[in-house]
């Protein structure tokens, strides 16, 4: 009957943590991992404060779907809030590319390159307030995600429905690979798109490009559309297959 009791209440816990927003304040950055614990599988939205390093974002990676080593895990987190936190450098790599033979480390206020590739579970993200740089290929190989937020507070950069954008450089860094709709009007300020910006979006029919891109980056349309539209002005990108 024991034994019956504590199967039910541990596969209710298990059922309420998969559903239930989760907040955790990571006061000493590295120690995701602990705080968490065994529920890092269970957990699908989760609220985090406080501050993270390269330890921490090992742990995140490995909550919405991916192991250091790069294979599959069984976690399930979709939707992650770290508009509280900020990213600070230290702790261990969080990826080895095997191409380059590169260790990718955290950097302070930066998401640097390769920080929530290949995670199949992340659906939305809102990004720290405090975050002043994404790197290319963050968001690579995330074929589920939907949104990617930026809090008002932030200064530099911007979220427009889910598009991510750097306001310095007036740079389009991201548009989300499972965003809905299937055409696509970049905004009439931005200068560049930017390095795999569009890759892997094959939920996208067209984009519209305005007379103000300047600069299309590497690969920003890889495995992707092969249609673009422009204004009649920019002779420098003209419409392809429309």
């Amino acid at each position: 009957m024991k034994k019956a009791l504590l199967f039910t209440l541990l596969s209710l816990f298990a059922l309420i943590s998969y559903g239930q927003e989760i907040t955790i304040d990571v006061t000493k950055p590295g120690t995701l991992s602990s705080l968490i614990g065994d529920k890092k599988y269970n957990i699908s939205n989760l609220i985090i404060k406080g501050s993270l390093n390269g330890d921490d974002i090992i742990t995140l990676r490995d909550m919405a779907g991916i192991t250091k080593g790069g294979s599959p895990s069984k976690g399930r987190l979709s939707n992650l809030d770290l508009s509280e936190t900020s990213i600070v450098s230290g702790g261990n790599s969080y990826m080895y590319d095997y191409g380059s033979y590169e260790q990718y480390y955290t950097k302070q206020d930066t998401l640097n390159t390769y920080s929530f590739y290949n995670c199949p579970a992340l659906e939305i993200i809102t990004l720290p307030k405090t975050l002043k740089a994404v790197e290319k290929m963050v968001f690579s190989v995330c074929p589920n995600l939907k949104e990617i937020n930026v809090p008002n507070e932030n200064t530099f950069l911007k979220s427009v429905n889910g598009v991510l954008f750097s306001l310095a450089d007036s740079k389009l860094l991201r548009y989300p690979s499972a965003y809905s709709g299937g055409d696509y009007t970049i905004p009439n300020d931005v200068k560049i798109i930017g390095y795999e910006a569009f890759a892997d979006c094959l939920n996208l029919n067209s984009v519209d490009i305005p007379n103000s891109v300047t600069t299309i980056e590497g690969v920003a349309f890889t495995f992707c559309i092969y249609n673009h539209r422009t204004t009649k002005t920019n002779q420098k990108y003209p419409s392809v297959n429309l």
